[in-house]
């Protein structure tokens, strides 16, 4: 069997896809349910929520240049993207604000351990059955082959957005249980809510 040589990604390209990206997702819809788009996140769940959307961003860079979906290769495009450092403990977050998302698992890579992320083949099914508040479809064993689609990307964005702001809003309800405040209905987070009590996400 003919080997496929991995393409190495430049940085122009990694910047020209997340414009693209971007471009795709803002021309679309905008989807209103269940998401607060008025609720600010903290600056903690700001990056988290920009993670998760350059690796999805990053997942199908890395595949359309047929090299592998390991942690090192994506944390690469996604540092260069975000301009932040990606560590495995912010994966380890995302894995467990959204257990469904991705699969993952150690493999021997040239004598050293190395974490791969893979999108579950059904990834469209999740997204929809998540949004949809309905019964979440289970992660199928079978690996997702090609891009996602950007209407994903964008389902994807808004569940991880508004899981954010549930986890405030139980920070909330739980250090402030005396102020009856109801963030969703008043689309703001009172004056007294110190963004730098809230708590971190455990790691997966």
């Amino acid at each position: 069997m003919e080997n496929v040589q991995e393409q190495e990604i430049s940085e122009d390209e990694i910047q020209e896809a997340l414009q693209e990206s971007i471009q795709v997702i803002e021309s679309q819809p905008v989807l209103h349910r269940n998401c607060q788009d008025k609720l600010r996140l903290t600056d903690k769940f700001r990056l988290l929520y920009d993670f998760q959307n350059s690796l999805d961003v990053a997942m199908n860079m890395v595949l359309i240049k047929n090299q592998s979906t390991s942690f090192t290769n994506l944390k690469n495009i996604i540092q260069l993207q975000t301009k932040r450092q990606f560590n495995l403990s912010h994966f380890q977050q995302l894995i467990k604000l959204e257990p469904h998302f991705f699969h993952h698992k150690w493999e021997m890579k040239m004598g050293k351990q190395e974490l791969m992320i893979i999108h579950p083949a059904n990834v469209d099914a999740i997204a929809q059955s998540k949004w949809n508040q309905g019964e979440i479809v289970q992660p199928s064993s079978q690996v997702f082959q090609g891009r996602i689609s950007s209407s994903t990307i964008l389902l994807r964005q808004k569940i991880i957005k508004n899981d954010l702001i549930k986890f405030m809003a139980h920070d909330l309800e739980r250090n402030y249980a005396d102020s009856n405040f109801n963030a969703y209905e008043q689309d703001q987070w009172p004056s007294f809510f110190n963004f730098d009590d809230v708590e971190d996400i455990e790691l997966a």
